[in-house]
């Protein structure tokens, strides 16, 4: 009988040990601490995650919230503004440097940071921005037309009209919006946006009835083509008083699309 008991606090005593050591080591788990010295390296180690910056050396709810979700690694350091300033210079990151702060990481190269204060949802769009190219509500700078008349309308105006067609299923496409978004917003530019997974196909099809010849120099084959008959996405198109005056073809970085947006006379600065 005596030997039982002993075997039964033993086995107790053992289990009790076992959930400390597994409530330790998932803790250990949930933040990886580095010094600011080490941290680039890193970043090349671990590839992709978030690093965490506090103001008072706290944890952010928030930690639990990405690794759960994303099953993302998460770094913690500390550094002052000025270093952390530096840091983002030296991978060309933009946002705005302050404490506490999530950096976004992938590849080794920091993307952008966020505010750890924000809730779960504005915090998720902000990594999803970044991962993914989705961007949030509150930074959407491009227009969206609700009708097919709407923009046939501004394509007659005596205004140049810059519109993008695309579908959500095009990685390029996605890859593509922050680029025409930014341009947006930095020139005060009205841009629209053609979601064609998600437009009114009645609506659509009265754009595609649009007379605009596509020129060869932006299809895959070399061949004229219009919104009809099937164009390469995304397709960039640039209109005044009915006609097009240009066409961009694909994906473009922020700085060829600003160049092309220059020559065909939409913004300042062109030929």
């Amino acid at each position: 009988m005596k030997k039982n008991i002993l075997i039964t606090i033993f086995a107790i005593i053992i289990i009790v040990l076992l959930v400390v050591l597994v409530k330790v080591e998932k803790h250990d788990s949930r933040v990886i601490e580095v010094n600011y010295t080490d941290l680039s390296s890193k970043l090349n180690e671990y590839k992709e995650g978030l690093v965490y910056i506090p103001s008072n050396n706290e944890d952010s709810t928030l930690i639990d919230y990405f690794e759960n979700k994303y099953k993302v690694k998460v770094l913690k350091t500390t550094m002052t503004l000025d270093q952390l300033k530096d840091f983002a210079d030296s991978y060309g990151a933009s946002f705005d440097i302050k404490e506490p702060i999530f950096l976004v990481f992938d590849e080794g190269k920091v993307l952008g940071g966020f505010d750890s204060n924000l809730s779960e949802t504005e915090a998720n769009e902000m990594f999803r921005y970044y991962f993914y190219n989705e961007i949030p509500t509150k930074m959407i700078n491009y227009k969206v037309l609700s009708t097919g008349d709407e923009y046939i309308k501004k394509v007659n105006s005596k205004e140049y009209t810059v519109a993008v067609f695309g579908y959500d299923a095009c990685s390029f496409c996605n890859l593509y919006k922050p680029v025409f978004n930014k341009v947006a917003k930095d020139y005060n530019l009205n841009i629209y946006y053609f979601d064609t997974d998600n437009y009114p196909t009645e609506e659509f099809n009265k754009i595609t009835e649009l007379d605009i010849t596509i020129p060869g120099s932006c299809t895959k084959d070399g061949k004229d083509t219009t919104l009809k008959n099937g164009y390469p996405t995304p397709m960039t198109l640039v209109t005044k008083k009915g006609k097009l005056v240009g066409c961009i073809k694909g994906y473009v970085t922020e700085d060829v699309l600003v160049k092309k947006l220059k020559e065909f006379k939409v913004l300042d600065g062109g030929k």
